[in-house]
């Protein structure tokens, strides 16, 4: 897998799923232009846009944490 794209192909499954901007303003108090600009490793002042390992971690924080809350909710119709 081309380092480059590793990030995009690890998400392409989720991207219609989850609200990439609510992780983008909730847990790196960042726009989501700056989260996709990593995520698809657009050119910024002339250098490539990438996660330090601390984004990812929080990236993988934020993951976690959306499923867990995902994972919590159960419907009734009382």
């Amino acid at each position: 897998m081309n380092w480059k794209n590793a990030i995009k192909l690890q998400l392409e499954d989720i991207t219609e799923i989850i609200s990439f901007s609510y992780i983008a303003k909730h847990y790196f108090r960042r726009s989501c232009n700056w989260l996709f600009q990593r995520i698809h490793n657009y050119n910024v002042n002339g250098k490539p846009a990438r996660f330090s390992e601390k984004d990812i971690e929080i990236f993988n924080t934020a993951l976690k944490d959306i499923s867990n809350k995902i994972g919590s909710i159960s419907l009734s119709a009382k």
